[in-house]
């Protein structure tokens, strides 16, 4: 008889955390797409042709794959999964807003992102056309965005 590593960690009526599972991956693959080493190369990958993908369009193509919901005039529904991911992208772009060490398209990239997803959130929210978990998190999401972008002043240009 094979031995059931889940029963063992999780017991054996316990559910697979497949949520929290999927979030850590997701998590890793932000850490490494917002860590200021890797913007920093993209950025310093624009020197050397045209060609080259930009911290701003990594970004943007980054944020409109995980707001897809929100991105377009139609909304839809956000799943418990997507909003995990949503709760942890917004999470990343903050800290850019503070963070010492990011090339500064980065950080300016980062503010347009978090004012994108505030508006985007505010229109999907005026749609009604989300279910109720959807509706609460936008709202929350749309809350954290707009108080972020007030409360922090722009920082001297250096």
């Amino acid at each position: 008889m094979a031995v059931n590593h889940l029963e063992r960690r999780y017991g054996a009526t316990a559910p697979f955390p497949l949520a929290q599972n999927v979030l850590q991956l997701q998590k890793n693959a932000l850490d490494h797409v917002y860590d200021p080493e890797t913007l920093g190369r993209l950025s310093d990958s624009s020197l050397f042709g045209k060609t080259a993908i930009t911290p701003g369009e990594t970004m943007m193509t980054v944020r409109r794959s995980i707001w897809k919901e929100i991105e377009s005039p139609k909304s839809s529904p956000i799943d418990l999964m997507r909003r995990d991911l949503q709760r942890e992208h917004l999470r990343r772009l903050l800290s850019l807003l503070d963070a010492q060490n990011i090339v500064g398209d980065a950080r300016a990239q980062a503010r347009r992102d978090i004012d994108t997803i505030a508006k985007n959130a505010s229109r999907a929210l005026a749609s009604g056309s989300l279910d109720e978990a959807s509706s609460s998190h936008l709202e929350d999401m749309r809350r954290i965005a707009a108080e972020a972008l007030e409360s922090r002043k722009p920082r001297p240009i250096s």
